[in-house]
């Protein structure tokens, strides 16, 4: 078995494991190991999303993932990267929002109507999660067509310490809950939603949004500048995610909402907008070696 099929396999399940709600490595481990096995020229990397065998549902678009410039470990910004990638579509101004780190949502609407909430899922096809999410969200729309408005479920660092430490953090909480079957009400009602993106689909055309849409009870920060604010943007989101009540992992920095579909998407990630990851938190751990379960069939049943 070759280094690269190990890691492929590690890597199906550590996306696997993330979604369920029990990751397996930390966020700085995944991304080293996608990292790692892009090097390799693997093509794993740009498989959105993970098997989920309740994801059944389809999203009017895909959701994908989002290319990443990392902070050095030091604290330092991925100032040139993130600056010529905004160069070079000759906007005056972006969109910065923070990047909860959170569990994807898809809320839709079908002619000013609440239709369904999914999860990400697969990027084409997601699990109901209405019933958990909906006392976020407003029944009704002054948006005609299909809306999609994406965002994060997320539950507030203060609740999360006070009553539900024992979990590992936060998002693998939020996920859990959003996997099992049944919950309390209780525990429904600390879930929050936060909506990042609006897309309305009318006549066969995509119209993006600002992400304020009356009626939910959360709004995202918003920072607007251009490639010569980037730092001062930066620094702004470091001191937003002191503040902030929900967990952050980085910033997300968006072209003009006009320029989106002349750009458009590749087949993992949209083309006009990039996420900002702050330094990694945990050190890095080499793996030194991996040991495959096999059952009768032949199919991969765990590793340790």
């Amino acid at each position: 078995m070759d280094q690269r099929y190990s890691l492929e396999q590690l890597y199906f399940q550590a996306k696997e494991a993330y979604y369920s709600g029990e990751s397996i490595m930390s966020d700085d481990e995944f991304d080293h190991l996608e990292k790692e096995l892009i090097s390799l020229g693997s093509d794993a990397p740009y498989i959105v999303g993970a098997d989920d065998r309740k994801a059944k549902y389809s999203h009017p678009s895909p959701m994908l993932s989002l290319a990443k410039y990392q902070a050095s470990g030091s604290g330092q910004p991925p100032t040139r990267s993130a600056v010529e990638w905004m160069t070079k579509f000759g906007a005056a101004s972006f969109e910065f929002t923070p990047k909860y780190d959170g569990n994807a949502a898809n809320v839709i609407y079908i002619d000013g109507k609440l239709s369904q909430v999914l999860t990400r899922g697969s990027g084409t096809k997601g699990r109901d999660i209405t019933d958990k999410i909906k006392h976020n969200l407003p029944e009704a729309i002054n948006l005609p067509g299909t809306v999609e408005v994406r965002g994060e479920v997320v539950i507030k660092v203060s609740t999360f310490n006070a009553k539900y430490a024992h979990f590992k953090n936060p998002r693998n909480y939020v996920a859990g809950v959003l996997n099992r079957d049944e919950n309390s009400e209780e525990v429904i009602s600390d879930l929050d939603f936060i909506p990042l993106e609006v897309r309305q689909h009318t006549a066969d055309q995509v119209h993006y949004i600002m992400p304020r849409v009356p009626g939910f009870k959360h709004d995202a920060y918003i920072f607007y500048g251009g490639p010569e604010n980037f730092v001062s943007a930066y620094e702004t989101m470091v001191e937003y995610r002191k503040s902030s009540e929900y967990q952050l992992d980085g910033f997300v920095i968006k072209t003009p909402e006009g320029l989106r579909p002349h750009w458009g998407e590749n087949s993992h990630d949209p083309n006009w907008a990039v996420a900002i990851k702050f330094p990694p938190k945990e050190a890095l751990t080499t793996i030194k070696s991996i040991s495959w379960q096999y059952g009768k069939t032949g199919a991969y049943r765990d590793w340790e």
